[in-house]
């Protein structure tokens, strides 16, 4: 039977968490829910801060965090994660 799951990438460059990261983190992880594979990218976090409760949710249902101290950090990190989803596919 052919696996029907999906990946999705959600990226974020906002520092702060507002309206639109609850929206794009509740899709993430109810897409994570059902069994498809989601890459969340996420601007804003110092080393050791504690994650917010949406991407706690997310860890926990098995989706990959790249989250970074500054939204020009995500440029460099994305480019070859990013790609070789996208040739996996």
């Amino acid at each position: 039977m052919r696996d029907m799951s999906r990946r999705f990438v959600f990226i974020s460059s906002n520092i702060g968490w507002g309206g639109s990261e609850d929206l794009w983190s509740g899709a993430a992880a109810m897409l994570a829910e059902r069994g498809h594979k989601v890459t969340a990218c996420k601007a804003g976090f110092e080393r050791g801060e504690p994650l917010p409760d949406r991407l706690r949710a997310l860890y926990q249902a098995d989706a990959s965090l790249e989250l970074h101290a500054a939204a020009a950090g995500l440029s460099a990190v994305l480019e070859l994660p990013v790609r070789a989803m996208l040739e996996d596919a």
